[in-house]
């Protein structure tokens, strides 16, 4: 089984469960493989393609976390930094 048919069936568990943030993870992956097979051939992706795909997608994830997670650091300092001038 295809990591697309894979995720189109865990979608459908995840929709009669319920769990949101589950279906928005697998209908993330699942716009992802579908762009990549698009550009592509008609044939599909190898298996190895696949994770090639999602470990990219992982990483820029990450990236991102780091980034939204520095900035957000930086907001606290100069906000503590000029509640404490101000005292």
């Amino acid at each position: 089984m295809s990591l697309k048919q894979s995720v189109e069936g865990e979608i459908k568990k995840a929709m009669l469960a319920k769990n949101k943030d589950r279906l928005r993870a697998l209908r993330s992956i699942k716009s992802l493989i579908l762009l990549e097979e698009s550009k592509g051939s008609e044939k599909g992706m190898t298996e190895e393609e696949e994770i090639k795909l999602l470990s990219k997608a992982a990483k820029q994830r990450k990236d991102s976390l780091e980034v939204y997670l520095q900035q957000k650091d930086r907001t606290w300092q100069r906000w503590s930094r000029m509640n404490l001038n101000y005292q």
